[in-house]
């Protein structure tokens, strides 16, 4: 289970990263991606990331022939429409730009 708990974790901070602060910079001309090492490209952080609490239920029951299942690929792809989401309640805005930023979040507010 511990294993487990820290694969959801791991999948949600993912997702709150590529949902806020993931942005990979093209360069038009060349097709060179402009923020392509650590130092330009935007994660997440340690100070960044919320406190999570993981609820686990038990399944019952194969999925597969080695009964493998996925485990952080449902909580990655599910936290960016969560929170845009929770900015829909809270503003009445829906945002369709990723990542939300303070500039494509501005926009979104002005129009």
């Amino acid at each position: 289970p511990k294993l487990v708990e820290s694969q959801v974790i791991g999948g949600i901070i993912r997702g709150v990263s590529y949902a806020i602060y993931e942005d990979r910079i093209m360069d038009a001309a060349s097709g060179h991606q402009l923020n392509a090492n650590v130092d330009q490209y935007k994660m997440v952080g340690s100070r960044e990331t919320p406190a999570i609490e993981v609820l686990l239920m038990e399944q019952i029951g194969a999925q597969s022939s080695t009964d493998a299942r996925g485990i952080a690929e449902a909580s990655n792809v599910a936290t960016s429409a969560a929170i845009a989401n929770a900015f829909y309640n809270a503003t009445g805005k829906r945002i369709r730009t990723l990542p939300m930023n303070p500039a494509n979040v501005l926009a979104t507010l002005s129009a």
